[in-house]
């Protein structure tokens, strides 16, 4: 298996998208033993950017490597559509709706708006299938509707590392303090900053600067459409 934990799951998506704007990524998803991709880009740039991804995920999960990739071309629109549309089906093709309900491991949650990171596939996805629309993404991603969300302020930590996908809300990158800033913004009057600080792994000295910093609206929005995945699709704690 590639990637049987969330941490693992966000370690390959970011392999996959922060490489996949280069090369026009369309859609991602990865079953249990491999991974699809499908870009607007030539045979030989194709396989230089699965080179590139297998380089990455093998440095960062380790394993034996992956077999050679295999790079199809697209025949003609409906092909086109219905090779997205596989892909971003895999867990039920495969049986393996368990291993990722939330679909960390596709680009599902950026088509949805509720990650960054991979943003641009939509505009790729629009621009090659305009007949796409919304209702197309959550009926993959296996909900009926999507709305932001405040809550539950439990998983808040959860959905803001997954919202800049990232194995945890820790450390000092960047994207990890613009996380914290947005996080805190989602929580504004809604708890007091000690619990805040306790829910977020941080300091109450950190939580106080966080309310200084200017917070990236779709980063907040992101957090809260995570909140609301979390509410529709796992059980209750």
């Amino acid at each position: 298996m590639i990637a049987p934990t969330t941490c693992a799951q966000r370690i390959v998506a970011r392999a996959v998208l922060e490489r996949g704007e280069t090369f026009g990524l369309l859609a991602f998803s990865a079953a249990d033993t491999h991974v699809h991709m499908k870009s607007a880009c030539s045979h030989a740039e194709g396989e230089e950017y699965a080179r590139q991804v297998e380089i990455s995920i093998t440095k960062q999960l380790g394993g034996a490597g992956f077999a050679e990739a295999k790079v199809d071309p697209i025949a003609e629109q409906w092909h086109l559509h219905n090779l997205c549309d596989y892909i971003l089906r895999q867990d039920r093709r495969h049986g393996i709706e368990h291993l990722d309900p939330l679909r960390e491991c596709s680009n599902l949650p950026d088509l949805l708006g509720a990650r960054l990171l991979g943003a641009y596939t939509l505009g790729n996805l629009k621009r090659a299938l305009p007949r796409w629309r919304r209702d197309d993404f959550l009926r993959l991603i296996g909900v009926s509707e999507l709305e932001p969300a405040d809550g539950p302020l439990e998983l808040l930590r959860e959905a803001a590392a997954a919202a800049i996908c990232r194995p945890e809300l820790a450390g000092n990158a960047r994207a990890v303090t613009a996380g914290l800033t947005a996080a805190a913004k989602v929580a504004e009057g809604l708890l007091p900053r000690a619990r805040l600080a306790t829910l977020l792994g941080v300091s109450r000295r950190t939580v106080y600067r966080l309310k200084d910093r200017e917070e990236d609206p779709a980063l907040v929005h992101a957090i809260r459409l995570q909140l609301a995945l979390r509410r529709a699709k796992l059980p209750p704690r």
